[in-house]
């Protein structure tokens, strides 16, 4: 499909998936889950072998019209792939509330931005701020250009969380490689 290959969740409805495998999907945006103005929650999910061409190899979620929470509890994501942002997951964070706990994040990537994760949206003059918050995760085998397990440019809070062997590496020409494990990347004001 053009957005989400797996599942596809849009305009203010609400997704609850537990127990459920999201794996081996191809999707422009969302390999395997697109979430768009949406809430939803994940436990005990796996979201694995997916591919995103445009961005988001596991997930894509923009927020961008409603606030809104996204959680995970539990889950795997594992082997996703992104040729541009987000290989785990890509996530424009205005007005959203995201959270990660309990869950493992492994062998995803992406030739730019956030091998696992790449949390952006929060720019100069923005009127609805996002928050990450991630705790006890394990984060391992990532890679991307900046930021081989997370790059953000949001306020996220990381507690009690393991990160194992991510890499940062060009793999575009267009970049430098920097932040193998987590890149902070603020340009707002």
């Amino acid at each position: 499909g053009e957005d989400g290959g797996g599942i596809h969740v849009a305009n203010g409805a609400n997704l609850t998936a537990a127990g459920s495998e999201i794996t081996d999907n191809y999707a422009s945006c969302g390999g395997g889950v697109y979430l768009r103005d949406a809430t939803a929650s994940f436990e005990n999910c796996d979201i694995s072998h997916n591919t995103g061409y445009v961005a988001g190899g596991g997930l894509d979620i923009d927020n961008s019209n409603t606030p809104g929470a996204v959680s995970f509890v539990a889950c795997l994501i594992d082997s996703n792939t992104s040729y541009t942002f987000g290989g785990g997951m890509e996530v424009y964070m205005p007005g959203l509330t995201l959270s990660l706990s309990d869950c493992i994040v492994s062998g995803n990537h992406t030739d730019f931005d956030g091998g696992a994760l790449h949390l952006y949206g929060y720019y100069e003059n923005e009127t609805l701020l996002g928050t990450a918050n991630v705790a006890n995760c394990r984060f391992q085998f990532n890679s991307g250009d900046r930021g081989g397990a997370i790059h953000t440019d949001c306020p996220t809070a990381i507690t009690r969380s393991l990160f194992v062997r991510n890499y940062a590496g060009v793999y575009n020409s267009q970049q430098e490689a920097y932040g193998g494990t987590v890149c902070v990347d603020f340009t707002g004001s």
